[in-house]
């Protein structure tokens, strides 16, 4: 026979018992289902997670902060020497892939600070940031005129002035007491999601005022390179740090090393990978009792079915053939189960997602993996039962 007649004869064995197959293929449907609602929503919250972790504005250029470790930090601060010299900025610079050089300050550029509204002390984070395109709510941005007049204005967000005045725009031009200097209150900042592993701006002043007031006795201690785009990150880090531990102004004094924060991203995507996989493998062992149930079902098709599988036999039909009949069967089963459990599952993932903060991610490979995880599990568990049905003897059914 034909392929294409044996596949009629096997859709046609199932449609003749449509009640007993959809039962038999729920297994595979909540299986399939379920893992694929996993993965799916795991997969859409790693990549929405990377991509805050990754958050970087347009640069094109890898950051990579160099930091130097002195044996005796003592001898340093007694002597108020640098501990990145010009000749090591030289050395830096001259790596291939290392596009800029530039003076990693001591201070965070956010601090957790107290500051004072109304004779009222209140903890803050306050960011001495760059100009940038914030998102004004009320009032103005800060401008490159503040920036150069070391000008002391400043931005706070939108929670923060709802919860010391009644409305955000009573909030503009009020002051704020930090370290003993007054500010005053020129824009709100609007309410945004902010990336992960990065603090809340309560305050924002300009850099420059940061810097004139409160950082003007820095020190050259840490530097941060930027490595073009189409460079190894690692590599390019590790010849730095191999070329200042030998050439470096202070190699004998201390010890180089580096943070990347890709490494650190790196790690959290594989630690999230490996939760969604292990979470996925959890639902999966209701694969194994799905394929049990089809072999069950192959089973008593066969048996049912005896007397037809002789008259086959005794018209011409192959051991071959009875054999792929039945396996088609079960995989048709399985098969047809894991299409319905993927629409369920993406359906699923999809009305989960509406009450997530992330959007969910369409991955073509979770079609491919429904087909394969139900093909392997049509055949692995329609082998034995059709094996059996092909090995019937002809006479002994038919006596």
């Amino acid at each position: 026979m034909r392929f294409k007649d044996l596949l009629l004869d096997a859709t046609r064995a199932i449609y003749n018992n449509k009640q007993r197959s959809f039962l038999t293929m729920l297994g595979i449907i909540i299986g399939v289902g379920c893992v694929i609602t996993i993965l799916t929503l795991g997969k859409s919250f790693e990549n929405y997670t990377m991509e805050n972790l990754n958050r970087s504005g347009n640069s094109q250029n890898i950051k990579v902060s160099i930091y130097f470790s002195p044996d005796n930090i003592d001898s340093f601060e007694n002597s108020n020497a640098d501990f990145f010299s010009e000749s090591d900025f030289q050395l830096i610079s001259k790596i291939e892939g290392v596009t800029n050089v530039e003076i990693l300050k001591d201070s965070s550029s956010v601090a957790f600070d107290d500051v004072t509204i109304g004779g009222k002390k209140y903890q803050k984070a306050i960011n001495f940031g760059e100009l940038d395109e914030n998102q004004i709510l009320s009032g103005r941005n800060l401008t490159e005129k503040d920036h150069l007049e070391k000008a002391r204005n400043v931005l706070i967000s939108e929670e923060f002035s709802k919860e010391v005045f009644s409305s955000t725009d009573v909030a503009l031009n009020k002051t704020i007491e930090y370290n003993g200097y007054i500010f005053s209150i020129v824009g709100i900042i609007e309410e945004t999601n902010t990336p992960l592993l990065e603090m809340k701006k309560d305050i924002i002043m300009p850099q420059n005022t940061a810097d004139f007031y409160f950082r003007n006795q820095e020190r050259q201690q840490n530097i941060e390179l930027s490595i073009k785009q189409g460079h190894l990150p690692s590599t390019v880090t590790k010849q730095v740090l191999m070329i200042l531990s030998k050439n470096g102004s202070n190699a004998y004094l201390g010890e180089y090393s580096s943070f990347d924060l890709s490494e650190l991203t790196d790690g959290i995507g594989k630690v999230l990978q490996s939760v969604t996989l292990f979470i996925a493998f959890i639902a999966g062992i209701s694969l194994v009792i799905a394929g049990i149930g089809i072999m069950n079902m192959m089973y008593i098709s066969v048996a049912e079915r005896t007397e037809e599988i002789a008259i086959r036999r005794a018209l011409g039909a192959k051991k071959k053939e009875i054999r792929v009949q039945f396996l088609l069967e079960g995989c048709l089963l399985s098969i047809s189960g894991g299409i319905l459990g993927y629409l369920i599952g993406i359906l699923l993932a999809l009305s989960i997602s509406i009450l997530l903060p992330f959007r969910l991610k369409m991955d073509v490979s979770m079609v491919l993996l429904s087909i394969g995880i139900s093909v392997i599990i049509g055949l692995l568990s329609s082998f034995v039962p059709a094996n059996k049905a092909a090995q019937k003897n002809i006479i002994e059914i038919l006596r």
